[in-house]
């Protein structure tokens, strides 16, 4: 037995006979109606009772096929719930044939994105772009970790451009959220994209190839081969100042960080401009801010320094382009 919570909206008996109770349980509601679309589907086999009962009316049946359930039944039962939201997407009934979709499904093309979010909710759309990406330099290798997007995702590409002018894609199945990419070589930074593709070959939204120009960085990551991961950061501008605040390194090694601004563009992957505005000692320490700014937009980093006289690479560290009033 399949019910809807406490949702009942009877049906007028004039329209509707008493076997219209697909589920047996004295009511004729959403929740019948929504069995019916499940039989129509074929998610469920109904024995010769049940069928009989599915049987509402004889909108859409033919002569030779009395008993039938067919998808006129459904809709029979649909045109008396309206005000009522079946599948609990945040439409009524009206709303869903409003926009076309199915008061039965709160993703009527099953694409992942449900109906009043959709903007074609009958017609798949490709996935999101995968959002919470996160970059690490190591030593060997460059790993990356993300969330799922919204929508259907059928597998991953990772592309990556390298500043030695290579270009290499890498495709990840949809159940994996990290990649580890072992080959690099020691020098160049890596620029990468990750891209979301669906089970019919539509892709996430590309994004701009140009690494020149610095606010790029969200949506492109940089990264190389290091002794020491990059710390990933946030930072706001307000008038005259800019605050950071960064992830705590796990690397035990680390004893602080450096602060680096310039009031230029800098290419992602280069360093020309960018000067240490601070150092911030210890490694459970993860703010600054630097004061006296005037108006204008600045690019900022920050990097990690260990004990063992080792530094992060500079010139793979994430960089965000900020206004300061």
């Amino acid at each position: 037995m399949l019910l809807l919570g406490s949702v009942l909206v009877p049906l007028p008996s004039s329209a509707i006979p008493a076997d219209g109770d697909v589920n047996g349980d004295g009511q004729v509601d959403a929740a019948d109606a929504l069995l019916i679309l499940r039989i129509v589907q074929g998610y469920l086999v109904p024995g010769a009772e049940q069928e009989e009962r599915a049987d509402i009316a004889p909108v859409g049946q033919a002569p030779e096929n009395p008993v039938s359930v067919n998808p006129a039944d459904a809709m029979l039962m649909n045109r008396a719930m309206d005000g009522v939201d079946v599948d609990g997407d945040g439409l009524d009934t009206q709303g869903e044939n409003a926009i076309g979709s199915s008061p039965f499904l709160d993703d009527t093309d099953g694409d992942g994105h449900p109906d009043p979010s959709d903007p074609d909710p009958l017609q798949f759309s490709p996935p999101a772009i995968p959002s919470v990406i996160r970059i690490a330099d190591g030593v060997n290798d460059i790993t990356l970790t993300w969330e799922v997007p919204a929508g259907e995702v059928c597998f991953y590409r990772l592309h990556r451009y390298g500043t030695d002018g290579e270009y290499e894609f890498a495709t990840i199945d949809a159940v994996g959220t990290s990649y580890v990419d072992t080959e690099v070589s020691p020098d160049p930074v890596y620029f990468y994209w990750l891209q979301a593709v669906n089970c019919r070959g539509q892709e996430a939204e590309f994004v701009n190839c140009d690494f020149t120009d610095p606010e790029n960085q969200a949506l492109w990551l940089t990264g190389a081969r290091g002794p020491i991961a990059n710390p990933w950061f946030s930072a706001v501008g307000s008038t005259g100042q800019i605050e950071l605040s960064w992830e705590e390194s796990t690397d035990p090694a680390v004893t602080g960080y450096y602060v680096w601004l310039s009031p230029t563009p800098v290419p992602l992957g280069e360093t020309t401009g960018l000067v240490q505005q601070a150092t911030v000692n210890g490694r459970e320490n993860t703010s600054h801010t630097i004061p006296g700014l005037g108006a204008g937009t600045y690019y900022v980093r920050v990097t990690a320094f260990s004990s063992v006289a080792a530094e992060s690479r500079l010139d793979s560290a994430r960089q965000l382009a900020v206004e300061v009033q």
